[in-house]
């Protein structure tokens, strides 16, 4: 809590509350409409091979496309020759300088971003230029080792010259984003390897905060920040929707609510978590005043913490029980304002449906899979079909690299698009309830899931062994309704279930499949802890 002594933490939350309920004026814009024609997928799971474009004819007038590019990681370390250099040198300059390395391969499976594979996902993104309205970033801009690389190989090892250093990445992500996306809103959320501190240690009110404010809200085409009051403090921020009228995105940096989160080096005697939660409840009660909707968006997603729940056998959450079940009753106070909710960080194609205190479904969370390759899942990003008049979103579209492709063949493809895949039509909260049960219950619908999952790769996370921890997690946000889910497999949270099947109970026991669709890997690289 916030102690009610201290005057000057106190003021702090005062200002961030203030600036939550500043109201800021929509600018809707008019404009073409475009469509994307997607092909059916096949009875079994295959990729689209048709290369990454969007056509543009004629359309619906009330629908539109986004993009969304989450956990890029980027490493501009990855050749250590080359960091005097890009050191000395202005951002601008980076990419002769990476240009000179010795190998430009795109990252490989268990690796980092590099320039090369940023450079490649960017201009597969570019193509869609033309039908974007804006794209969302998911956060963790930074690769994971990029503290500890920059002091092994910097010529000056002293904090500030790692800032600068950091600084100057982040400009040129910014900077090759915008290159390729002029004029389109870019609406970015932090991550936690997005910091100054360390992993999980954003800083309230802190350096990297204000050092980032003209970069984020650059990227967003808000150049005076008239939606950025409370940035600096807090990381989030509301922006008027490009295109929807009355509609908001509404932007937390919620490594606050994080089980793993530390206040190591921001202000002393503050719980960022209790004003970020304030904030979002006086800008949430702002939006309902005015008839406006909210698409949320956040890096780390509610409920159960998927990957390290499997690897311990024990339920584990990405967030605290206070911060998740506070952050959810706010959300619930206001479900008429909330049409979607986005976020990165597991890495994986997955989504979460929220429930209300009638236990039906009214929000639904998409999580999007990650460009950086680093826990062996095949780099994606994805572009949405939305609704122009709700700003809801209906369709998905995931495209993937392929690694060690024939150069003769596009190096991004289509790996599914949601409609066609799953046969539910458009992406709803019922609908993704829908999809949840019929995942746990219809083998061939599972054996989708589990591909899409990690990109059409075979990284080891899901499988046919441990796949009700990951299905389970879809519709059960805390642990109680997670282990009654998961409480007929034998081993917590669960595995082989006790009848040698994995289903629930009285439903027909899965069999086992063989997983196709899937693309060959370079052997596996290391697992990384804390996405």
């Amino acid at each position: 809590m916030i102690h009610r002594n201290s005057s000057a933490p106190a003021v702090w939350m005062l200002v961030v509350f203030l600036g939550g309920l500043l109201g800021v004026p929509v600018h809707a814009q008019d404009g073409a409409t475009v469509q994307v024609t997607t092909t059916p997928a096949a009875e079994q799971v295959t990729r689209n091979t048709a290369p990454a474009t969007l056509p543009i004819p004629t359309a619906r007038q009330d629908e539109g496309w986004f993009g969304m590019l989450s956990d890029i990681h980027f490493n501009p370390l990855h050749d250590p020759s080359l960091v005097t250099q890009l050191v000395a040198a202005d951002a601008s300059q980076w990419d002769e300088i990476f240009a000179q390395s010795t190998n430009n391969s795109p990252s490989g499976a268990g690796t980092e971003t590099n320039a090369a594979l940023l450079t490649s996902a960017l201009n597969a993104i570019a193509n869609h230029r033309p039908s974007l309205d804006y794209l969302i970033i998911g956060g963790d801009f930074f690769s994971h080792t990029f503290k500890r690389d920059f002091f092994n190989y910097a010529p000056e090892h002293s904090d500030s010259a790692y800032q600068a250093f950091v600084i100057k990445t982040m400009t040129y992500m910014a900077h090759s984003i915008k290159q390729r996306l002029p004029d389109i809103p870019v609406i970015a959320t932090l991550g936690n390897h997005d910091t100054y501190c360390g992993n999980y240690q954003i800083e309230p009110a802190g350096k990297f905060l204000y050092d980032t404010a003209g970069l984020i809200s650059r990227l967003a085409e808000d150049p005076q920040g008239q939606g950025f009051s409370s940035y600096p403090e807090l990381g989030a921020y509301t922006l008027p929707h490009p295109r929807a009228r009355h509609h908001y995105f509404v932007v937390l940096d919620n490594l606050y609510l994080s089980t793993r989160y530390a206040n190591r080096c921001g202000l002393a005697f503050t719980d960022p978590s209790q004003a970020l939660m304030i904030w979002l409840e006086a800008t949430l009660y702002r939006m309902q005043r005015e008839g406006a909707g909210v698409t949320l968006i956040m890096h780390v997603p509610f409920g159960i913490d998927t990957y390290q729940t499997a690897t311990s056998r024990l339920p584990k959450s990405y967030l605290t029980s206070t911060g998740e079940n506070g952050v959810l009753k706010i959300l619930k106070r206001y479900p008429q304002q909330i049409t979607a909710l986005f976020s990165g960080h597991t890495h994986r194609d997955e989504f979460r449906v929220l429930r209300g205190d009638d236990d039906k479904p009214f929000a639904f969370q998409r999580i999007a899979p990650a460009l950086s390759p680093i826990v062996n899942n095949n780099p994606s990003y994805q572009v949405y079909r939305y609704n122009r008049d709700s700003g809801a979103p209906v369709d998905v579209i995931t495209f993937i690299y392929q690694e060690g492709h024939d150069k003769s063949a596009p190096a991004w493809i289509q790996e599914y698009d949601f409609e066609s895949s799953y046969g539910l039509g458009s992406m709803t909260a019922a609908n993704l309830d829908k999809l949840a049960d019929r995942i746990f219950n219809d083998e061939a619908i599972r054996r989708k899931f589990i591909t899409y999952h990690d990109g059409s790769a075979i990284s080891g996370d899901l499988s046919e062994q441990n796949w009700p921890t990951y299905v389970c997690a879809l519709q059960s946000i805390d642990i109680g309704s997670f282990r009654r889910c998961t409480k007929d497999f034998p081993s917590a949270p669960c595995g082989k279930p006790k009848s040698g099947s994995c289903s629930r109970p009285g439903t027909k026991p899965a069999k086992k499949y063989n997983r196709v669709g899937k693309v060959t890997r370079s052997p596996a690289g290391r697992m990384v802890q804390g996405r």
